[in-house]
């Protein structure tokens, strides 16, 4: 509406609001705005709301008075809200429908309100719709195995927006965290960014065919190329031949010569620091500034992206109000979204069906809190089939020795008997 009207409004918090939504001004409210969004009610419900706001309306008193609705309406529809508040409407297109904000979001002159909004902007840019596309995606079946279902979820966080802008300044950038912050779906929708910008998309998630996926990047210095190699050091171990890493540092310097070209790593945290201990020379990389190494860390997340992400697993799992309910009882939800085991693996894991359904409604919230205090069903996986033998009997040797601190030689004294 800033954009319609070319003028600053304030928009206000959840509650009574008196009539108004977005004012120019909070004393002369010259322009006055509400906002109706009903899409899952009738068009009759919607204008018996309205003739309820007629008498604040008119105390109001505004020059310019528009209402907004996410509903289609038709002209009759259209004409009887006009008529509810004519005197302070200079037609009837004050009243803007779904049809109207869809037509102003498809202008191109307004596609900075677009890009604001990413979900908004993926689907205007029908890329979704282009998925098919060859000459877009090349060789990505895995990258585009999930990807509807993981756009639904994703939430477009301040976290997203450093790595684009990282990305954009160097051209070359490599997201790292640990388990479960978000790594590979924050790559994935980065290129889905690009690809709506023209962008063609090589995708690789292992670094076995790096050579290969090097060749086939166009030599044409007009085609836009984005390449994710996911995991690129390993998945659980570093696991690169020496060949391997030779061929992943000539693909960072070939990208970082091209002014076309835009390259996106991840992994570990904890195999980046092995890799940077085995392969001195990427540590020389990374400290020769040939890209930027951005760390994913969920405490940065604000509580309201950390509730929009839970929200988006619950609304998208399709779960019963019964459960959700249950969250919602007396903002337990803020207990959730502020514990500090929260992670987007965690959530992902709580608001699976197959696993919520199990447990009555009456207990989810308490199913929720056990698996944050003490996540051990969710990285099972990770101990018993990621982690090496010997790895396991270095934790068991170091949890058995303490809960707090313990001296090195000790744990290395007793690591060895127990190897023995």
């Amino acid at each position: 509406m800033q954009k319609k009207l070319n003028a600053e409004l304030h928009r206000f918090a959840k509650g009574r609001d008196g009539g108004i939504d977005l004012t120019d001004n909070v004393y002369t409210k010259n322009i006055v705005v509400q906002v109706k969004h009903y899409v899952k009610s009738s068009v009759s419900n919607l204008i018996a709301a309205l003739k309820k706001e007629t008498e604040k309306v008119a105390q109001l008193s505004p020059k310019e008075y528009y209402v907004c609705c996410s509903k289609e309406l038709s002209p009759n529809n259209v004409n009887d809200i006009y008529q509810l508040f004519s005197k302070y409407m200079q037609t009837p297109s004050n009243v803007i429908t779904l049809t109207e904000i869809e037509s102003f979001l498809c202008d191109p002159a307004n596609i900075e309100v677009l890009k604001k909004h990413y979900k908004l902007w993926i689907e205007a840019t029908g890329i979704l719709q282009e998925i098919g596309n060859t000459s877009v995606f090349v060789d990505c079946e895995a990258l585009l195995a999930n990807i509807e279902n993981e756009k639904k979820l994703f939430v477009k966080t301040s976290a997203f927006s450093t790595a684009v802008k990282c990305l954009q300044e160097e051209r070359i950038l490599f997201i790292t965290g640990n388990p479960g912050v978000g790594k590979t779906i924050t790559s994935k929708m980065i290129v889905l960014h690009y690809a709506a910008n023209g962008y063609r998309v090589r995708f690789s998630t292992s670094v076995s065919n790096l050579a290969e996926l090097k060749q086939s990047l166009s030599r044409n210095p007009e085609t836009k190329e984005i390449i994710l190699v996911d995991d690129c050091f390993g998945q659980a171990y570093y696991n690169m031949k020496e060949s391997q890493n030779d061929e992943l540092l000539s693909l960072i310097y070939f990208v970082s010569a091209s002014t076309n070209k835009l390259l996106v790593l991840n992994s570990r945290i904890t195999i980046l620091q092995e890799a940077k201990e085995r392969k001195p020379e990427l540590l020389k990389c990374f400290e020769g500034n040939h890209f930027r190494v951005y760390v994913l860390d969920m405490s940065a997340l604000d509580d309201v992206e950390k509730a929009k992400l839970f929200y988006n697993h619950i609304s998208f799992n399709g779960m019963d109000k019964d459960y959700f309910s249950e969250i919602k009882k007396g903002k337990r939800y803020i207990n959730i979204i502020r514990h500090a085991n929260y992670t987007p693996r965690i959530i992902e894991f709580v608001c699976s069906p197959n696993r919520y359904k199990s447990i009555p409604s009456s207990q989810y919230y308490d199913y929720v809190m056990q698996q944050l205090n003490n996540p051990k069903e969710i990285w099972k996986d990770e101990y018993e089939r990621r982690l090496k033998k010997v790895d396991r009997l270095l934790l068991l040797t170091v949890y058995s020795l303490s809960d707090s601190a313990v001296d090195e030689n000790l744990v290395k004294n007793c690591f060895e008997r127990r190897l023995c």
